[in-house]
Formats: structure tokens, C-alpha cells, sequence
């Protein structure tokens, strides 16, 4: 059976669901694309990826230099370089739009052999030689306890976790099972937050990254947080709020890394206690505050809901059950995800072999 994506929690509780096509989505998704502006983290990725292969074209010209070859152009080549400025100079003034007119204007000041690198780039599939990927701390592999030396190795990695030492019972008189999903929901926007921003969400991508977890958890900022049922209707939500197209091979990937740190508890506490000191850290950005748009009560509305979150899962750390639970829901999703994908990729293959 094939899962299909819904557009929203009511979408998915109503068994009339069919009513709601791709292609509206789709025309919605595209216009809210152009009239997007490039945060800072996209600029800074797109000078990255300019200067990189930038650096790599002057790589291969000296390596072709000390080998004793001489390109039929090297003339030609060499006036171009003394002539052009410096990349910081070209691209000074330069608004990195996500638009058409931007993309163009950002083609013309390459110089060839750039364009022609980067082309080249781009058609191989490891986008490593590109940028830099970060590799996340839920994937380190650890057999340590709970409570670790400050100053060990692990802790460079995996972020400190923060012992509020307020028991939940001071923080409410009943705490409702639906907390869990909450806490589900939290940890998709996070991982989803945390790779967007290749694992710099601080500095100047603060206020980028609350907004990122903010969008794909609505929780953090609403008044009323919503009650879910299970795991599936968590990621549902989560996933359309994300991208109402999102592949599903992003999604397998999303749901592994989630996997990976419900497997450790103590995983959870490092995970819920960055969130906290993302939204700190966000609240004391006073300028960035400001300069953004973003109001400093809906950050600390976010504040308070992760404070008590954070609380319920110290409280569960030694529930090793508990956990065990979740990563298992989990799981199943992401099976779903996967058989998916394969039976996707069967009917490609049909449709081939019948051509």
C-alpha cells in the first residue's frame, strides 16, 4: 500500500481526503519560492560554493603549470585574470535572491572556466566536493553513561545536557500522554533544522534556525499546543509543514536520524536541552531580534513550552521502555517510507521494460 501526503491534521482525519490534489499544493509551494528571500545562510552557502569552485579552477590551472602543458587559450586566460577583479568584488551589490532575474545576474559575473567548473560540479552526486558536510552528533556511536566528566571528549560533540532540577510536578498538576508526540514533533523540526543549516544554527543563522523549528513545529510559538494521537500523525503534519512535496527519500532520511536519537535517551535530553539554549541564546539576540522581524514573546512562549518538555524528559531518562517505544513507531514509519519508495522505483523499472 502506498502512504500518500496529506495537507494538513484535519486533511488527515477526514476519510474525504482525496479532494486535496498535488497540483494545488504544488502551484502554492512554487509562487511562496519566489517570493522568498535569501536568509543569510543561503548567501553565505552561495559565496561558499562560488569561492570553492573558484579555488578548484586555480587549483587544476596550476596543477596543468607544473606538468609542463600549456593550454592552447593560456594567453587569453591570463589577460582574462589580470583583468578581472577579485570574486568579493564581482559579487558585491549582489542580492541572492531565490529568483530568476538573481540566478542570471549571478551567472553573468563567472568567468568561463567557471561556469564550466561548476557545471561540472554540479552533475556529480557528491555534493561533499561542494560544500562541506557536517556530520551530526545523534550519529556518534557511544557506551558511555549517563553522566560524563565535563571536559571529555564526547561532550566537543554531543551538546551538554542541562539539568533544569525543576520536577515536573512543580510545572503542572497532570501531565497528558500527548507530551511524547510533542516531543516527536520537536525532534523532527530539530533534525530538519539542524541539517538545513549543515549544523551552524548559532550566530548569524539564530534567528533562521528558530524559524525553521518553528515551522515545522508550530507548537513552539502557538498558545495552545496540538493533541496528537500517534507517531504517524505527528510526522504527517510535521513532513507537510516542511514541504507539502518533500520526497520521500528526504523523509526516510529525516526519520533515520530520529531514529537514531530516540535510541539513546540521553540522546533526547542533549536534543531538547540545544533546543532550549537555541531559544536563550534567540531571546538574548536583542538586534538580531529586531532586524528579523521576530517578536521576542513568541520566542519566549517557545521558551516555556521547551522548559517543561525539557523537564518531562529528564524526569523519563531512566525510562529505557518508554523510549524504546517511540524509536519502534518510529521505525515502522519509516518502513512505510521505504516500501514506498521501493514499490515507486518497481513500477519506474515496469514502465521501462514495457517502453
Amino acid at each position: 500500500m502506498l502512504y500518500s501526503p496529506y495537507c494538513s491534521l484535519g486533511c488527515y482525519r477526514d476519510t474525504k481526503h482525496t479532494g486535496c490534489t498535488e497540483s494545488f499544493y504544488k502551484a502554492q509551494v512554487e509562487e511562496e519560492m519566489h517570493l522568498q528571500k535569501a536568509d543569510e545562510q543561503a548567501k553565505k552557502q552561495m559565496y561558499e560554493i562560488v569561492q570553492r569552485f573558484r579555488e578548484q579552477v586555480d587549483d587544476d590551472t596550476a596543477k596543468i603549470s607544473e606538468i609542463g602543458f600549456k593550454d592552447v587559450d593560456s594567453d587569453d586566460d591570463s589577460d582574462e585574470d589580470d583583468d578581472e577583479s577579485s570574486l568579493e568584488n564581482r559579487f558585491k551589490g549582489v542580492n541572492l535572491d531565490y529568483s530568476t532575474e538573481q540566478t542570471f545576474e549571478i551567472w553573468s559575473r563567472l568567468t568561463d572556466r567557471e561556469k564550466e567548473k561548476f557545471l561540472e560540479m554540479i552533475g556529480k552526486d557528491d555534493i561533499s566536493e561542494i560544500i562541506s558536510l557536517w556530520n551530526p552528533w545523534w550519529l556518534t556511536k557511544s557506551t558511555k553513561p549517563i553522566i560524563t566528566e565535563v571536559g571529555s571528549e564526547e561532550l566537543d560533540t554531543i551538546p551538554a545536557i542541562n539539568d533544569i532540577g525543576v520536577p515536573v510536578q512543580k510545572l503542572a498538576k497532570k501531565v497528558h500522554p500527548s507530551v511524547i508526540f510533542q516531543i516527536v514533533h520537536l525532534s523532527t523540526a530539530y533534525v530538519y533544522m539542524m541539517r538545513h543549516t549543515n549544523g551552524e544554527p548559532r550566530g548569524e543563522n539564530l534567528v533562521a534556525s528558530f524559524r525553521d523549528m518553528a515551522s515545522v513545529a508550530p507548537l513552539l510559538t502557538s498558545k495552545a499546543a496540538e493533541v496528537y494521537q500517534s507517531t504517524q500523525e505527528v510526522m504527517t503534519t510535521a513532513f507537510c509543514n516542511i514541504d507539502i512535496e518533500l520526497s520521500v527519500q528526504a523523509k526516510i532520511s529525516l526519520l533515520s536520524d530520529m531514529t537514531a536519537i530516540f535510541g539513546t535517551p540521553r540522546f533526547v535530553a542533549a536534543m531538547m536541552s540545544d533546543i532550549y539554549s537555541l531559544i536563550k541564546e534567540t531571546i538574548s539576540d536583542t538586534q538580531n531580534l529586531k532586524r528579523n522581524g521576530l517578536k521576542r514573546s513568541a520566542v519566549q512562549n517557545a521558551e516555556r513550552r521547551v522548559y517543561f518538555l525539557l523537564s518531562v524528559v529528564l524526569q523519563m531518562l531512566s525510562d529505557t521502555t518508554a523510549w524504546e517505544f517511540i524509536k519502534a513507531d518510529i521505525a515502522m514509519v519509516q518502513r512505510r517510507f521505504e516500501s514506498e519508495e521501493r514499490a515507486f522505483s518497481s513500477k519506474n523499472v515496469d514502465k521501462q521494460i514495457k517502453i
